[in-house]
């Protein structure tokens, strides 16, 4: 088993980069959402409060 995880350690390293990178834009994304921001970039719009295209 040691072995194994030797002989692949530069893998097991880059996939805990990208799946750190993952976690930590998921929970940028959640507080953001938290705070009434949106992804689809009409947050600051007149028309915020009934744009379809953000699924309100």
């Amino acid at each position: 088993m040691l072995h194994w995880i030797c002989a692949n350690l530069a893998t097991i390293f880059v996939c805990a980069i990208l799946l750190l990178l993952s976690g930590l834009i998921v929970f940028h994304l959640i507080q953001n959402r938290r705070k009434g921001k949106t992804a689809c970039g009409c947050g600051h719009c007149e028309m915020s409060g009934h744009c379809d295209r953000c699924g309100r």
